[in-house]
Protein backbone atom coordinates (compact mmCIF):
# COMPACT_ATOMS: atom_id res chain seq x y z
CA UNK A 1 0.00 0.00 0.00
CA UNK A 2 1.50 3.73 -1.42
CA UNK A 3 1.43 6.16 2.20
CA UNK A 4 3.91 8.68 0.59
CA UNK A 5 2.41 11.45 -1.11
CA UNK A 6 4.16 14.29 -2.94
CA UNK A 7 6.83 14.33 -0.25
CA UNK A 8 9.98 16.64 -0.37
CA UNK A 9 12.87 14.74 0.60
CA UNK A 10 16.56 15.87 1.41
CA UNK A 11 19.72 14.30 2.69
CA UNK A 12 21.84 14.54 5.93
CA UNK A 13 24.93 13.43 7.62
CA UNK A 14 24.01 10.78 10.49
CA UNK A 15 25.82 11.73 13.77
CA UNK A 16 25.08 8.20 15.08
CA UNK A 17 23.98 4.61 13.67
CA UNK A 18 20.25 5.34 12.49
CA UNK A 19 19.64 2.05 10.19
CA UNK A 20 17.64 0.10 11.81
CA UNK A 21 14.65 -0.39 9.60
CA UNK A 22 12.57 -2.56 12.08
CA UNK A 23 8.45 -0.59 12.45
CA UNK A 24 7.80 1.25 15.77
CA UNK A 25 11.27 0.69 17.16
CA UNK A 26 13.85 0.98 14.94
CA UNK A 27 14.92 4.83 13.35
CA UNK A 28 12.54 4.50 10.46
CA UNK A 29 9.48 6.81 10.31
CA UNK A 30 10.82 9.19 13.51
CA UNK A 31 11.75 12.81 13.44
CA UNK A 32 15.12 14.11 13.04
CA UNK A 33 17.03 16.80 13.33
CA UNK A 34 19.17 17.27 10.32
CA UNK A 35 21.57 19.70 11.69
CA UNK A 36 22.47 17.63 14.06
CA UNK A 37 22.25 14.11 12.56
CA UNK A 38 19.97 12.17 15.26
CA UNK A 39 16.60 12.32 16.33
CA UNK A 40 14.39 15.50 17.34
CA UNK A 41 13.15 15.52 20.76
CA UNK A 42 10.68 17.95 20.01
CA UNK A 43 8.33 19.49 17.64
CA UNK A 44 10.26 22.76 17.00
CA UNK A 45 13.46 21.16 16.27
CA UNK A 46 12.57 18.55 14.01
CA UNK A 47 13.50 18.92 10.56
CA UNK A 48 11.42 15.58 9.11
CA UNK A 49 11.09 12.07 9.00
CA UNK A 50 13.30 9.55 8.55
CA UNK A 51 12.20 7.61 5.10
CA UNK A 52 15.59 5.98 4.31
CA UNK A 53 18.29 4.42 7.21
CA UNK A 54 21.58 6.43 7.83
CA UNK A 55 25.05 4.95 8.53
CA UNK A 56 26.52 7.22 10.98
CA UNK A 57 29.16 9.84 9.73
CA UNK A 58 27.76 8.87 6.33
CA UNK A 59 26.00 11.58 3.81
CA UNK A 60 22.77 8.50 3.39
CA UNK A 61 20.00 9.43 5.14
CA UNK A 62 17.44 10.58 3.16
CA UNK A 63 13.94 12.44 5.74
CA UNK A 64 11.11 13.73 4.39
CA UNK A 65 9.71 17.40 5.51
CA UNK A 66 6.34 18.24 4.40
CA UNK A 67 3.72 16.15 3.14
CA UNK A 68 1.43 13.10 3.88
CA UNK A 69 4.10 10.63 5.24
CA UNK A 70 4.54 7.56 7.89
CA UNK A 71 5.17 8.13 12.20
CA UNK A 72 6.18 6.33 14.96
CA UNK A 73 4.03 6.86 17.62
CA UNK A 74 5.14 7.50 21.35
CA UNK A 75 1.75 6.95 22.55
CA UNK A 76 -1.50 6.04 20.94
CA UNK A 77 -3.18 8.63 18.95
CA UNK A 78 -7.18 7.52 18.86
CA UNK A 79 -8.68 9.61 16.61
CA UNK A 80 -8.15 10.73 12.78
CA UNK A 81 -7.36 14.48 12.79
CA UNK A 82 -5.34 14.59 15.93
CA UNK A 83 -2.76 17.55 15.82
CA UNK A 84 0.79 16.02 16.31
CA UNK A 85 3.92 17.27 17.97
CA UNK A 86 7.46 14.97 18.58
CA UNK A 87 8.76 14.10 21.97
CA UNK A 88 12.05 12.08 22.95
CA UNK A 89 13.88 10.04 20.51
CA UNK A 90 11.60 11.44 17.54
CA UNK A 91 8.15 9.78 18.41
CA UNK A 92 5.24 11.76 17.47
CA UNK A 93 2.56 12.22 20.18
CA UNK A 94 -0.87 14.00 20.43
CA UNK A 95 -0.24 17.93 20.66
CA UNK A 96 -1.51 19.59 23.89
CA UNK A 97 -0.75 23.09 25.31
CA UNK A 98 2.82 24.03 25.19
CA UNK A 99 3.95 21.64 22.54
CA UNK A 100 5.49 22.75 19.14
CA UNK A 101 2.88 20.85 16.42
CA UNK A 102 4.11 19.85 13.24
CA UNK A 103 1.32 17.97 12.08
CA UNK A 104 -1.80 15.71 12.47
CA UNK A 105 -2.86 12.27 12.00
CA UNK A 106 -5.06 11.04 9.23
CA UNK A 107 -5.23 7.10 9.15
CA UNK A 108 -6.15 4.80 11.20
CA UNK A 109 -5.92 4.49 15.46
CA UNK A 110 -2.23 3.82 16.23
CA UNK A 111 -0.77 1.97 19.54
CA UNK A 112 2.41 3.16 21.08
CA UNK A 113 5.25 2.51 19.11
CA UNK A 114 3.49 1.64 16.07
CA UNK A 115 2.81 3.05 12.27
CA UNK A 116 0.36 5.62 11.73
CA UNK A 117 -0.29 8.04 8.87
CA UNK A 118 -0.03 12.01 8.61
CA UNK A 119 -0.01 15.44 6.92
CA UNK A 120 2.92 17.16 8.05
CA UNK A 121 4.95 20.48 7.47
CA UNK A 122 8.15 20.28 9.77
CA UNK A 123 9.27 23.58 7.69
CA UNK A 124 6.53 25.45 9.99
CA UNK A 125 5.61 24.35 13.25
CA UNK A 126 3.38 25.93 15.82
CA UNK A 127 3.34 26.42 19.15
CA UNK A 128 -0.04 25.35 21.09
CA UNK A 129 -0.45 28.19 23.70
CA UNK A 130 -4.02 26.93 24.42
CA UNK A 131 -5.74 23.71 23.73
CA UNK A 132 -8.59 23.77 25.84
CA UNK A 133 -10.45 23.70 22.41
CA UNK A 134 -9.25 20.14 21.70
CA UNK A 135 -10.32 19.14 25.11
CA UNK A 136 -7.29 18.57 26.82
Amino acid sequence: MAVSNKITTWQFTAANDLTSTVKGTGAIFKAINAETGDFASDGRNATGILYTSAKSGTHDGTYADAGKMKFTAGAAVSSQNTLLSITTSGYAIPANSGYWVVGKSIGDDVTSGSVGIGHFNFSNPWFAVDCTWLGN
